[in-house]
């Protein structure tokens, strides 16, 4: 009976793994808690004075919402030209993941 019930539990534990419950893009990964902040792409213009955000943001790899586009993040700060990009990621046990996309400007 134990056996089955392990069984069982790392069945389950392979299809949560297999469903899309995968933490968003960032440098490092934490299996229970992710909260990063990372370098995207930069450009040789001086540091913008405006910053944008873009959100995408996945429930147990079922439901996921968000535009975490560079267009729509510049738009919303009215950024004209992009000087630097900057991502941050977060994660709590696979089961609530969120993208943002932060772009600089001016």
């Amino acid at each position: 009976m134990r056996l089955y019930s392990l069984l069982a539990l790392v069945a389950c534990l392979c299809l949560v793994c297999a469903s899309g419950c995968m933490p968003p893009k960032a440098p490092v990964y934490g299996f229970a808690y992710m909260d990063v902040k990372a370098p995207e792409q930069a450009t040789p213009n001086l540091l913008g004075k405006k910053m944008g955000k873009g959100s995408c943001e996945s429930f147990l790899g079922v439901y996921a919402r968000g535009d975490c586009s560079l267009e729509t993040a510049a738009r919303e700060a009215n950024i004209t030209r992009i000087t630097h990009v900057d991502s941050y990621a977060e994660t709590v046990l696979l089961v609530y993941s969120k993208y943002t996309i932060l772009v600089y400007g001016n």
